[in-house]
């Protein structure tokens, strides 16, 4: 038990020299204004790492059961739960396989396919062009960020504006 302690007391000083001195709390300060700033992007990134994320934390949790049932003695059970974690592993994998080519080729028909009955009630294509472009190149005034409206930190005292 005290070694565990000793262990532990390392840990924490460790996390504490990596945070305070190497920057860890700028670092999450900066994450959390960055998310602040574009929820939508920030909530998009999150759901597609859980998605990536989620054949391997299978395959971990499988393994911690495995090593579980192993040293308790169950061992005609750790053959099946193999099989299980192979079987479940392939098809998240599988299914990501199928389903990210799916999605991009049904995306891109959608798209000349619009494009196509759009050209057939002759709009001009052009035109509608240089409009996206504009968008795309300037952002909305309301994006516009100044000092009044952003997100200010002053002495780490979290500062929000009034609506």
């Amino acid at each position: 038990m005290q070694n565990f302690n000793r262990f532990w007391q390392q840990i924490r000083r460790l996390a504490s020299f990596v945070m305070s001195e190497l920057g860890g709390y700028q670092l999450f300060e900066s994450i959390a204004l960055w998310c602040a700033r574009n929820p939508h992007l920030a909530i998009f990134l999150l759901a597609a790492s859980m998605v990536c994320l989620l054949p391997f934390l299978i395959i971990f949790g499988f393994g911690i059961a495995t090593m579980v049932m192993a040293f308790t003695g169950l061992l005609m059970l750790e053959g099946t739960i193999l099989t299980i974690i192979s079987v479940m592993f392939v098809a998240c994998i599988g299914g990501l396989a199928i389903l990210v080519p799916l999605i991009g080729i049904v995306t891109l028909a959608a798209y000349f396919g619009l494009a196509k009955i759009y050209t057939l009630y002759g709009a001009d294509i052009e035109r509608n062009k240089n409009v996206l472009m504009r968008i795309i190149d300037e952002p909305p005034k309301s994006c516009k960020t100044n000092q009044q409206n952003s997100l200010r930190i002053i002495d780490n005292q979290e500062t929000y504006p009034v609506a």
